[in-house]
């Protein structure tokens, strides 16, 4: 879990205090901080008052984790283990629509802690997703409530490509809104001494379906981990989310995968603009669907263990000899060496 945050792609935030804020979990298990500072990398920021970015923040919050072995930083009760988060997100993107994903995360987190809910709530016109402490007291600053939101909306948004706009902010804290807490960075502005933490999308989104995979996931994060770039959907639902969504959705429910033409029929197009509108966009159709039976393949060779028969079947190849020429031109490898790298 605290490998997903960044402020923007530019990656200009200060998150000096807010360091500050997750690191009151290790204080109060009474742990030196030295040895977090260190296992991140950022020593000399332990030292020092110069700007704390991004990317060094993920790193810290790994670390935090990673040395309280508590994906919940220290500032609950009781220790979520580490690896809770992680086995949450595979949770989440085994569904097939954004609103079963929220529905199973809430789901998760109630059996695997007592010490925060996540609830969410199909309403009329709107989806809410809250997060509540059941011990406010041990987290005496706010981070965690402020970090679940920001995590959960990120998460959510990069699951179906798109940035989800948040009609809502609210905080159960009075402090006045500002650039010092997390919440500043789903907007700017929130309500204040709220009945609870949350906030509220358009119920569109509800049925949207989940085109990210776990192979994905783990190569966004070592992006950002390693190179400081973090690869967030921006706020406009281009073509290319649109037909990896609908794509996506026949992968996971084993479908015949539609041609351009369905696709562009589903997506009120002609083939002809689809085709141009992607081209625009800097991708085509074939790319598209090349990229994802790559990633699924992935998926079912080295993380589900599936023979290669069955995976060329789940992935459309009538041959398991053209599934394998086809893995070799995506990856330049042959499914057979994965397959045996997944099991090691």
């Amino acid at each position: 879990m605290a490998e997903h945050l960044n402020e923007s792609r530019s990656l200009r935030g200060n998150y000096r205090y807010i360091s500050q804020q997750l690191l009151m979990g290790a204080r109060r298990r009474q742990m030196a901080l030295e040895p977090i500072w260190e296992a991140a990398g950022l020593r000399e920021c332990a030292a020092n008052e110069a700007p704390i970015k991004a990317h060094e923040f993920a790193r810290l919050l790994r670390a935090t984790a990673e040395l309280l072995d508590d994906d919940l930083f220290g500032l609950t009760r009781h220790r979520a283990k580490r690896g809770t988060c992680a086995m949450m997100i595979d949770v989440a993107l085994g569904c097939s629509t954004l609103g079963a994903a929220m529905e199973q995360v809430a789901n998760f987190v109630r059996i695997v802690t007592d010490d925060i809910e996540v609830r969410c709530s199909l309403l009329e016109d709107q989806i809410e997703l809250s997060v509540t402490l059941n011990d406010p007291g041990s987290d005496p600053l706010g981070f965690l409530a402020d970090y679940w939101l920001l995590y959960l909306h990120r998460f959510f948004s990069w699951s179906i490509g798109t940035l989800l706009p948040v009609k809502q902010l609210s905080s159960t804290r009075p402090d006045v809104p500002g650039a010092d807490r997390l919440l500043h960075y789903i907007r700017p502005g929130w309500l204040t001494g709220q009945a609870c933490d949350a906030l509220t999308i358009s119920a569109r989104y509800w049925t949207t379906p989940i085109n990210r995979t776990r192979a994905e996931w783990y190569a966004n994060v070592d992006r950002l981990l390693g190179q400081g770039i973090l690869d967030w959907p921006n706020s406009t639902e281009n073509c290319v989310s649109q037909v990896r969504a609908l794509l996506t959705d026949a992968l996971k429910q084993r479908m015949n995968l539609p041609r351009l033409q369905a696709i562009a029929s589903q997506l009120c197009l002609s083939s002809q603009t689809l085709h141009r509108n992607l081209q625009q966009e800097g991708t085509s159709f074939q790319r598209i669907l090349d990229d994802l039976r790559r990633d699924q393949a992935i998926e079912l060779l080295a993380h589900q263990h599936l023979s290669i028969a069955d995976a060329a079947e789940q992935l459309g190849f009538a041959e398991t000899r053209s599934f394998s020429r086809a893995f070799k031109q995506w990856t330049g490898i042959n499914p057979s060496a994965l397959r045996r790298d997944g099991k090691n």
